[in-house]
């Protein structure tokens, strides 16, 4: 497939960039909702190829590499959005400034990938039927085939370090418990970076955290219920989006106005199941022992509460694998969009905690 080529300004942060990924004079309109769609090209920006494409699945993804990088290329980070956003969510300043140095220095290719093919014309609109089993199998297959889009001319595979941010970390919890379902190795995974995680292993303790309970699971029940009966997705927009998932900045804010005004439905058999029975596999099986694993914990998630977060990296301790806890300000989107008013310093502290990440999880890359 050939792209159409942007060499952007130096200066411009990766967001606006990442805007002409988007092609926001044809959204997709489906089942009553305008969604946004992805443009198929690429762009050349702070020497970091950025580009959106579609898999052999038809689905929608954001890779992101050093401009030079040959195939197949030595390392890959495979990265899971949360619930609701779009595969271009980890394409942000706070991430990609400090993510460049390290992917620059281990030959390190990128991609960013949400289930239900957001981005794109197919985009699931009609969830509600669909339980965690049957997205983790849309999962697998939409897996495999950015691992083999990314392993072009690989003959042997390459290796790993998978990321998730939100529900992104339920999928990375699934991949760990049984790669090979997802098109991986097990000695291939490297490391791990899970920011602001769904809780594992038990993902209904969200219930205690009072923002999920307030914003989301109270006054959200009934339409999850309804969403389960007409097969349409639970779907945030405006306000309610802002309250629920940013929480602080500006809800008129350019960033901020992207989070809450490009949300795609999602699953409401998920959200149940979430907040019920759990969501999360058991990862008594995986092979976890020495494994590096970054923890990113807002101090103030709404979501996903701190002390919850904790728990999260004592269950993945007590199987042995490597944790190392990174605290950073704000709420559950401060350590990827930089909020209206954000302070240069409040920016540089948490880029420099995704440093820190980065080299705890990818420490294992030569």
């Amino acid at each position: 497939m050939s792209y159409a080529r942007h060499v952007s300004k130096d200066n411009t942060p990766y967001e606006d960039v990442v805007d002409q990924l988007q092609d926001s004079g044809h959204p997709v309109e489906k089942g009553g909702f305008q969604l946004p769609r992805l443009r198929m090209k690429s762009i050349s920006h702070r020497g970091m190829d950025l580009r959106a494409l579609r898999v052999a699945t038809g689905s929608a993804v954001a890779t992101f590499g050093p401009d030079y990088i040959s195939y197949p290329p030595l390392h890959l980070l495979l990265g899971a959005n949360g619930y609701m956003q779009p595969p271009t969510g980890f394409l942000t300043d706070k991430f990609l400034i400090p993510a460049q140095e390290f992917m620059k220095k281990y030959l390190v290719h990128g991609a960013g990938y949400a289930h239900g093919r957001r981005g794109t014309a197919e985009v699931m609109t009609r969830q509600g039927r669909y339980s965690v089993g049957h997205i983790q199998d849309d999962v697998a297959e939409d897996t495999k085939a950015i691992i083999e889009w990314l392993q072009i001319r690989a003959v042997r595979p390459v290796p790993t370090v998978l990321m998730g941010h939100s529900q992104g970390g339920q999928h990375v919890a699934h991949q760990l418990a049984d790669p090979e379902k997802y098109g991986l190795k097990r000695d291939q995974i490297r490391g791990v970076v899970l920011i602001n995680s769904m809780l594992l292993p038990h993902s209904q303790q969200m219930l205690l955290t009072p923002g999920f309970f307030k914003e989301i699971a109270l006054s959200s029940l009934g339409r999850v219920a309804g969403s389960m009966i007409t097969g349409k997705g639970l779907l945030f927009r405006g306000q309610k989006a802002f309250d629920a998932f940013v929480g602080e900045g500006d809800p008129n804010g350019k960033n901020e106005r992207r989070i809450t005004e490009g949300t795609y439905p999602d699953s409401g058999m998920f959200f149940t199941q979430t907040v019920t029975t759990g969501t999360s596999p058991s990862l008594k099986d995986a092979r976890l022992k020495g494994l590096p694993v970054s923890i990113i914990v807002s101090e103030d998630d709404q979501l996903m509460g701190k002390n919850l977060q904790y728990k999260t990296a004592d269950y993945l301790d007590s199987f042995g694998a490597d944790v190392r806890i990174m605290d950073v300000p704000g709420k559950h989107l401060s350590p990827l969009m930089t909020h209206t008013g954000e302070s240069p310093e409040r920016v540089e502290l948490i880029m420099d905690q995704h440093r820190q990440a980065l080299a705890h999880a990818f420490q294992n890359l030569r």
